[in-house]
């Protein structure tokens, strides 16, 4: 901040020299303050500071309108907010649970049935939103980047930061971070879109790939398609994704250990989607497989918490109980 704030008192002691009447060319050439705050704004973002981010990006956007870029980057920043909002003021109760009736021995807990709990969230008036840190904005935000990309691997220019070489991994983050929007604007059908978009695009890392799968699978489910959504969630698909991303850029990006995070989120979300088909014994031999090349120590809870359903739905309480003893002990 010190060093952004020295730097813009410099330009303008820079500009308030320039001999009056100066030309704009010459002006242009010595102010330096939208570059100032467009890569102020970038380090705002990187330091966990959305809010203040998003008002340096959206001032440098009026200048550098054609950075798809700096429209993802504003979106991320707008996304940012919309997330501290929502960790600052938690739901007052889960939307699992419907209800609780009766007591004592006879007291029952009702769960929803519904998937689709949220309401769409997002006005009619779409393009005539104005730059507002909220989620109705960063679709729009996303959308104006992806315009401005090529459709092939061309170089794009990227002002006033170095131009991108290669799109396909900037396109990658724009397609992913439209369909969370899209989910968290509890509109599953536009989501579907970017997601089977990420799926399919053979350049893209992988991890963000994968991503585009558990994406693509919650959108299916809020749709009520469960067989698209097992498509999505597949083994097959998943090794399909690794060995084509390896086989393209020589090795997996992203990590390994964020690859393997994010396969492993996959795993449990299959196990829990042949939970909601009641194909039981293949969500437990799946869990308990995925289980076995884990560590005791590495087990994650909602592995434990399906491991546990699944044992109470086919009847062994017992098993159950056992496994929430191991749990407590750990």
């Amino acid at each position: 901040a010190v060093v952004s704030t020295q730097s813009t008192g410099a330009n303008c002691k820079a500009v308030k020299a320039l001999p009056r009447g100066s030309n704009s060319s010459t002006v242009y050439s010595v102010n330096h303050y939208y570059q100032l705050l467009y890569n102020y704004g970038i380090l705002l973002l990187h330091t966990g500071q959305p809010n203040a981010a998003f008002n340096c990006l959206t001032e440098a956007a009026s200048v550098y309108t054609r950075n798809p870029r700096l429209w993802l980057r504003i979106a991320e920043c707008a996304i940012g907010v919309c997330r501290e909002h929502r960790e600052a003021s938690p739901p007052a109760h889960s939307n699992t649970v419907k209800c609780i009736v009766g007591s004592g021995a006879y007291r029952k807990t009702i769960l929803n049935t519904s998937f689709q709990q949220q309401t769409k969230r997002i006005s009619a008036d779409l393009v005539n939103a104005g730059p507002t840190p909220t989620l109705t904005y960063a679709v729009l935000c996303l959308s104006n980047s992806l315009d401005l990309l090529p459709p092939g691997s061309e170089s794009v220019k990227c002002l006033p930061a170095a131009p991108v070489k290669d799109p396909s991994e900037l396109r990658a983050s724009v397609l992913c971070k439209l369909a969370y929007v899209w989910l968290e604007l509890g509109d599953p059908l536009q989501a579907i879109k970017p997601a089977q978009s990420l799926i399919e695009q053979d350049t893209a890392p992988v991890h963000l790939r994968l991503l585009g799968c558990i994406y693509a699978a919650e959108a299916n489910i809020l749709m009520d398609k469960t067989y698209e959504a097992t498509c999505c969630l597949s083994r097959d698909l998943v090794e399909r994704i690794k060995h084509s991303s390896s086989t393209a850029h020589g090795e997996l990006e992203g990590g390994e250990e964020d690859n393997s995070e994010i396969t492993s989120t996959i795993i449990l979300n299959s196990v829990a989607l042949h939970c909601m088909k009641r194909d039981l014994n293949k969500a437990k031999r799946i869990l308990v497989q995925h289980l076995s090349t884990l560590r005791d120590d590495e087990h994650p809870l909602q592995a434990t918490m399906l491991l546990v359903y699944i044992e109470l739905r086919q009847g062994n309480t017992e098993n159950a109980l056992s496994i929430l003893k191991q749990q407590q002990c750990s």
